[in-house]
């Protein structure tokens, strides 16, 4: 079985991604196979760049579970407007001078925010039955652990995966943010 995890990102993905390292019977990526759409069997991909072509791979692997990884917008905004040149914000940013003139850069990442959420929610809708799916919320993680690890059938070192949780990664001082 594959498990793909996707998300508009600042959402908590490369914590994922090492959560799930723990496990004996997957092998876990993140943004490992970008733009080839092929994955191992017995793979947990955590990528949020998957949210543009999610009926592809759900077309490619039917029997695939994902997960729609979702952080609070009062925090996850402001993380994806401090993102820097060469981001998918920035991209972003350069798409909308003419739709939001006097947008500051948290008024765009609440758009995108929501734009990409909204994208994600209705391509898995149509794409992937309502077995195969779910919403985990990072702030709630924790919780829905042990849950999302019977969904996968995982096998490994339940409790090492869950106390992973408890480190923070890919913050904005570790990539050099003020």
């Amino acid at each position: 079985m594959r498990v793909f995890v996707t998300c508009v990102g600042r959402c908590g993905s490369v914590s994922f991604r090492e959560a799930c390292r723990h496990t004996s019977n997957y092998s876990t990526g993140h943004e490992t196979q970008c733009g080839l759409l092929e994955y191992p069997d017995n793979h947990i991909e955590v990528n949020p760049q998957m949210r543009i072509c999610i009926v592809e791979i759900a077309e490619k692997y039917p029997d695939s579970k994902w997960v729609h990884l979702k952080r609070n917008p009062e925090t996850c905004i402001p993380s994806l407007a401090a993102l820097g040149h060469g981001s998918v914000m920035q991209a972003y940013r350069n798409l909308n001078p003419t739709i939001m003139p006097n947008a500051n850069a948290e008024d765009i990442a609440e758009r995108f925010y929501a734009a990409e959420n909204n994208a994600i929610t209705s391509q898995l809708r149509y794409a992937v039955p309502p077995d195969n799916q779910t919403i985990i919320h990072l702030e709630e993680v924790q919780s829905r652990w042990k849950w999302f690890w019977d969904w996968i059938g995982a096998e490994g070192n339940f409790e090492s995966s869950l106390e992973s949780w408890n480190i923070k990664r890919n913050t904005g001082e570790e990539r050099g943010e003020k």
